[in-house]
Parts: structure tokens; sequence; C-alpha cells
């Protein structure tokens, strides 16, 4: 039997003969009720099953583009943000970008959500991390610091920044090689991200 016809629906792009312009939207809406207390209508989407024993049913995936960090007229690139598995698993797929340390500082710009996972070099640069456009009241994830083998640089927190420890002491980052560090983010306030977190995980040996 032949494979089923992929189907896409898309709205209009943006108009370049105009100077640009931004693309249509696609909406998709169920049926108003009519009458008197009527339930609305369900929007259901099924995402497509196997047969047989083959657990590789389908998975819903919601896709969004990140801004580039510079000007240009090309399209942004899409990437997996949500999904739905088909084990019934909500799975949201970080921000992973990479950090280049180059002077005293990594901002973590909060303006895009999601984890961050900065892994470090060797011997690469002492840094610490700032914070900016933290204004999304109960946003949430996590900050990933993966030490390198050798070399380890010194990380530490801004002071008088957008963090906020426990006690207001910051949890500090050690050097040791290897090591692993986790810290989970909540901005509860506009400017203030509460952080904790645990340190120094290593393999089991």
């Amino acid at each position: 039997m032949p494979a089923g016809k992929a189907v896409t629906l898309k709205s209009g792009n943006g108009d370049p003969s105009g100077g640009g312009g931004s693309g249509g939207i696609l909406t998709i809406t169920t049926g108003t009720a009519t009458g008197t207390n009527i339930a609305g209508a369900n929007l259901v989407l099924n995402a497509g099953t196997s047969t047989g024993n083959n657990t590789n049913n389908g998975s819903i995936v919601f896709r969004v583009a990140t801004a580039a960090t510079g000007s240009g007229v090309s399209a942004n690139s899409l990437a997996d943000a949500v999904s739905i598995t088909s084990g019934k698993a909500l799975k949201i797929h970080p921000n992973t970008s990479g950090y280049t340390v180059s002077f005293s500082a990594v901002d973590i710009d909060f303006q895009r959500t999601g984890d961050r996972i900065i892994t470090l070099a060797d011997d690469n640069t002492d840094f610490e991390l700032t914070g900016s456009n933290a204004t999304n009241v109960g946003q949430q994830g996590s900050i990933v610091i993966i030490n390198p083998a050798t070399g380890v640089p010194t990380v530490t927190w801004a002071i008088s920044d957008v963090w906020y420890f426990e006690n207001g002491s910051a949890i500090s980052i050690p050097q040791t090689a290897n090591l692993i560090h986790i810290f989970s983010y909540y901005i509860c306030s506009s400017g203030k991200v509460l952080i904790t977190g645990a340190t120094s995980f290593s393999q089991n040996t």
C-alpha cells in the first residue's frame, strides 16, 4: 500500500512588494453553539496511529521560531517547542543555544523561555551570570552548567542583579572538573528571579 499523503495548511506569506509584512494568521475554530445553555464543541487534534505492535505512534508537535541575534530578511528556523508523545507525556523542548564567553559576563535573556544549558570550555574566561528581560511572571525553567575536563573557569552570580537566593546568599558553583550543576529559576515578579539548585552531580561509578 502506498504511504499516506502529507497535507499542509498554510496562510499567506508577507507581501515583499509593499516593503515586507507579517504572514497571514491561520485560525482554526470550532462551530459556535446556538440555543440556551448549550455546551461548546471540542477542538480535536488526532496524531497518526501505527498498526499492530509498532509503538511508533505519531506525536502532536508544536513548533515555533526563535529570533536571530542580528537584523536580516531571512525567515528564522522553526524548532520543536512542545510535544505530546504517543505515551501521553508532555515534553518541553528547551532552548539550548550555546553561549560564547569573551567578556566578564554571560547574560540569561528571559525573553526566551525554557531551559539554558551552558557547557564550559577548557581554560575559558571567568565570568558572572547576569539576567535581563525577567518580566514574564510565572516563567520557570532550569539553568544547567557543565564543567569541562580541565581548566574550569570561575562562574558566579552577579551581585545586585535579578537573582534572589534563600537567605540572600548565592549558591556557589564548584570548579571541580566534569561536574554538572543544575539550578531551577522562577520569575516571581518583574526583575526578581528566584534560584534554587543543586551542584556537583557526577556519574555513579
